[in-house]
């Protein structure tokens, strides 16, 4: 099989992430794994929640800390679940490189067609 200029730039673009990914997924790990030691010292009340408990019963937490942690706790929890979608998203294309992003993740490689340009999220999957 004879692969396009552009299919052989989108399979070492590929090859170099898939490469460079475990570099990079160690270092986020990291540095979350980090965040969260310092955040576990410094400030105990935002990963703690046994802390966070044993200040309730001592009724040591101020009512301004009270109503901002009851304000963030939605944020908190809502934010991970609605953040990765715009993210992740744009990262899945066509093997054109300049097809409409692809917004639905499927097994199968996703071909792009020229009829396919400016139609929004779609693609054929072989």
């Amino acid at each position: 099989m004879i692969l396009t200029a552009q299919e052989r730039f989108f399979i070492e673009k590929r090859r170099r992430l898939t490469r460079v990914w475990p570099v990079v997924s160690t270092l986020l790990l990291l540095a979350i794994l980090s965040l969260a030691g310092w955040l576990f010292w410094s400030n105990p009340l935002l990963v703690n929640p046994w802390a966070v408990f044993s200040r309730l019963q001592l009724h040591s937490i101020s009512e301004s800390t009270l109503f901002l942690m009851a304000f963030l706790l939605p944020v908190a929890m809502l934010l991970p679940l609605l953040l990765p979608a715009p993210l992740t998203g744009p990262l899945v294309e066509g093997p054109t490189g300049g097809c409409e992003p692809i917004w639905i993740l499927r097994s199968g490689p996703a071909v792009c067609t020229e009829g396919m340009r400016g139609l929004g999220p779609t693609a054929r999957f072989n």
